[in-house]
Order: C-alpha cells, then sequence, then structure tokens
C-alpha cells in the first residue's frame, strides 16, 4: 500500500471508531476519498433530509477526529508497529504547508512538491494530500486573468487580496504596457505611476510576488521582462524587431512568435492577420512594397518605396546619374536589383533620359513644394521604335478588345527582338498609341492600342 491509501484507512477507522459510518461518507463525499464523487454542501443535506447548516456541522466534527488521527501518525513515540515512513510523509508535508503560509507557492510548484513527498511522479493529487493541506490552514484561490494560474497560500482573504493585487500589477506592465526589461526600481516607478496612492506596490512587494507570477522572468542581470509568450501580439512584434535590431519580413515575424505562443498554449497566428495588425496599430511601418516591417521610433532606417528613393537621389545629387550611379545610391538605403532600377527608369513617367545613359527627372520639386516641369534635352527616340511599334499593333489589334497583359506584350518583345527586360519596357514607353487600363497591379496591368486602324476605328473608352 502506497502512504496515501495507509493514511486513508487510518482515517477511516479513526472515524468509524469514534463516530459513525455517516460522518465517514459525507466526509469522503466532500473530499473525494476512495474515488468517491465530489458533493455540495447542499446536495449532502437534500439526501440525508437534513440543512445544509448541519452538513457543515458533521464535516467540522468529523475532521477534529481527523486532525487527532494526524497527529498521531506523525507522532515520533508511540507503538513501534506504525509504520515509519508514513509518519515521516506527514511530517513533511507539514513542514512544506508550514513554509507556504509565510511564501505562497504557484500551484504547480506546490503540486509537485506534494507528489515528490508522497513519490508520485504523475497524475492529479492525491484528493487526501489536498485535504492534509487544507487542515494546515492553507488553500487554493485562482488568479485573474487566467492565464496567472493560481496560487497556494494562507487562508486569509486580505492576504489573497494583496497576492492577486500585486502579480496583475506586474504582469500589466511587463506583458501589456512594454515588451522592455525593467530593473526593480524602474518597474515600481512605472507601476505606481498609474495607480492610486493605497495601490502603490514596493520594492519588497515586487521581490516578493515575482515567483507568483508565472507571465513574467528574470534575466540574468536581474532585470524582469515579460515571458514572450504571454506578451500581446504587438508587443510581442516590439519584442522580436528589438531583438534583430533591423527590419524584418512578415513571415519571420510570424514564425518568431507562433514557436514560443503555440508552446504556451496559444493559437498561431498567420502571416495576413498580423500584418493588419501592423497597419493599424501606427507604431510600425511598412518599408515601400519589400514585405519588410520597421520600428516607428527607428530613425535611420528608409520606409519609402524604391520609386520614393529614385526620386530622392535624383533630387539630392542635382545632377542627371546613369542607372549604375542610381541603383548604388538605393541600395545603400533599401534592398533593391538593379534590374529593378533599370525597369523603373524606362516605364516611369517620372523619370527622362538626359544624353546617352543619363537620367534625370521629369518633373523638379520647388521651393514651395510645388513640381515644376525642367528644361531638359529632348528624350531619345528608341532606335527600333518604328519596328516594335509595327510588331505591337499587330499582335494587339487582332484582339476583340485590343487589350493585353502589359507582361504578355513585355515578353513577346523580349522573344521577337532579343531584347532585355529594360530595353522592351523603355520602347513600349515610347509607343504613344497603347495606353494603360487603371485595373490590375504593376505587371498585371492590361495595355491598349487607341489608334484607329487600317478600315476601322479606335474603340471607344
Amino acid at each position: 500500500m502506497t502512504s496515501t491509501e495507509v493514511i486513508t484507512a487510518s482515517v477511516r477507522n479513526a472515524v468509524l471508531q469514534s463516530l459513525s459510518e455517516k460522518y465517514w461518507l459525507i466526509l469522503k463525499h466532500r473530499y473525494s476519498l476512495d474515488g468517491a464523487e465530489h458533493f455540495t454542501l447542499q446536495e449532502i443535506g437534500d439526501s440525508y433530509g437534513v440543512t445544509r447548516e448541519r452538513v457543515r456541522q458533521i464535516e467540522a466534527q468529523t475532521l477534529e477526529v481527523v486532525v487527532e488521527c494526524l497527529d498521531s501518525l506523525a507522532s515520533t513515540s508511540g507503538p513501534t508497529t506504525r509504520d515509519p515512513i508514513v509518519g515521516e510523509h506527514i511530517r513533511a508535508l507539514n513542514e512544506l504547508c508550514a513554509e507556504t503560509r509565510h511564501t505562497p507557492l504557484l500551484s504547480d510548484r506546490f503540486e509537485q512538491r506534494v507528489r515528490d513527498i508522497f513519490a508520485q511522479p504523475t497524475g492529479d493529487l492525491d484528493p487526501l494530500a489536498l485535504l492534509l493541506a487544507r487542515l494546515q490552514g492553507i488553500a487554493e484561490f485562482k488568479l485573474y486573468p487566467k492565464k496567472l494560474g493560481s496560487v497556494w497560500a494562507i487562508d486569509d482573504s486580505t492576504e489573497r487580496a494583496d497576492i492577486a493585487l500585486r502579480v496583475r500589477q506586474l504582469h500589466t506592465q511587463l506583458t501589456r504596457r512594454s515588451a522592455d526589461p525593467f530593473t526593480e526600481m524602474e518597474l515600481a516607478d512605472a507601476i505606481n505611476a498609474r495607480v492610486r496612492e493605497t495601490q502603490r506596490i514596493t520594492l519588497w512587494d515586487i521581490r516578493l510576488r515575482t515567483d507568483l507570477c508565472r507571465t513574467i522572468e528574470r534575466l540574468p542581470d536581474g532585470r524582469l521582462q515579460g515571458r514572450m509568450a504571454y506578451l500581446t501580439r504587438l508587443r510581442q512584434v516590439e519584442r522580436v524587431m528589438k531583438s534583430a535590431d533591423e527590419p524584418l519580413p512578415l513571415t519571420a515575424i510570424a514564425e518568431r512568435i507562433n514557436r514560443d505562443s503555440v508552446s504556451a498554449g496559444r493559437r498561431p497566428i498567420k502571416s495576413l492577420n498580423l500584418g493588419n495588425q501592423l497597419a493599424a496599430s501606427g507604431r510600425f511601418v511598412p518599408i515601400g512594397r519589400s514585405g519588410l516591417w520597421s520600428w516607428a521610433e527607428w530613425d535611420d532606417v528608409e520606409t519609402g518605396t524604391v520609386l520614393e528613393l529614385m526620386e530622392r537621389c535624383l533630387v539630392e545629387n542635382d545632377r542627371p546619374m546613369t542607372c549604375d550611379e542610381v541603383y548604388e545610391w538605393v541600395v545603400d538605403r533599401r534592398p533593391v536589383s538593379s534590374s529593378s532600377i533599370s525597369a523603373y527608369l524606362g516605364m516611369s513617367d517620372r523619370f527622362a533620359k538626359s544624353g546617352e545613359g543619363f537620367w534625370i527627372l521629369e518633373h523638379w520639386p520647388s521651393p514651395s513644394g510645388k513640381r515644376l516641369k525642367r528644361r531638359s534635352p529632348r528624350r531619345r527616340r528608341p532606335k527600333h521604335l518604328n519596328r516594335v511599334r509595327e510588331f505591337a499593333r499587330q499582335v494587339i489589334i487582332d484582339r476583340p478588345s485590343r487589350e493585353m497583359q502589359l507582361i504578355e506584350l513585355r515578353d513577346r518583345i523580349m522573344q521577337e527582338f532579343s531584347f532585355s527586360k529594360a530595353a522592351a519596357y523603355y520602347h513600349i514607353s515610347h509607343i504613344e498609341e497603347l495606353v494603360r487600363s487603371p485595373e490590375g497591379r504593376g505587371l498585371y496591368k492590361s495595355v491598349r492600342w487607341i489608334k484607329p486602324v487600317e478600315g476601322g476605328s479606335a474603340p471607344q473608352d
């Protein structure tokens, strides 16, 4: 027999000898001993035809017998037939309860120590062990919010209210209001700046209640911070970005968050949902259309689009620049490929060619903020423009709507004339008969041929 089984048998015999079987049955159903179902005072009273107050009196009277029996089992003097291991276990549990009255413990830590005493490696605690703890004047109570778990402490309403308040203050400051670590003094100042005089926290309160807040952790340097899995979503993003100290792709942020959150039982978040939260918060900014996100307080991070940076490059340098020069300037501030720079220069109406291989802005900003047209050399006519125009006319006008996707036209021209992407875009941008449809985005915009063809007229837009 295990220690708990020996103790249960001893308690049952003591109750039956001193009182009656009715008292034992009520005790058994009140505390689920011997595998019995748990009943409330009212349910037991209805079964026996008495009031719930009478059941409470019977329970109190029975517990007095139980306490005497346990004291006898724990005594080191007496008959030699008494099992010494049982007495040792009861004394160890009494010491644990006396310690818990002065230093409350999280439920999982308390239960683990009880399992160690009774050699119960896994599973729920034996109800008798919980009854023995309650007889020592300690009880379990739940904290709010639920993620904080529960605590075993002295069964005193004032003490329990103080524990709940201090743990909630620590949790709120370190997981909801900030993702940064705090020293104990900084933490006390931050909490006290938001609470009434009667709820101010001291350094002693912080040291005493830190171990009772499962959502925070102490760093090797002594500072306190919220555990990653329990931070709010946006605070988790803040922690990830500050740890990396650089802008990150949305997928990498979501992956890092889910690695900790799922292990703590939280549902994983999708990148799309996370992106919507970041966009709505105002604390994070996208870096153009690169898919990277940055912390809004970082002043040294460029957040403009590639086109905006290219335009700024020409404005700040105030001279015609080659494609390679524009690329070198932009890539120092944003990840981008040289082919993208070449394509943007050739197809965007923001830029114009100035001489062989040099580019300028089609419009330049004035000191008043308005955009003024700058006198610049005539845009050079592409060498093969007539041939490309005729080819484009042939492939487009045969279609019922005289439309096709820009990316398709680009690929057909590249194949026909062995052009690069930049050259194809450059020739397309000079064909005046082509207009872009407002529908679609980027390469998937449609282009329409609007010049009348032989025997017909331009389509009506």
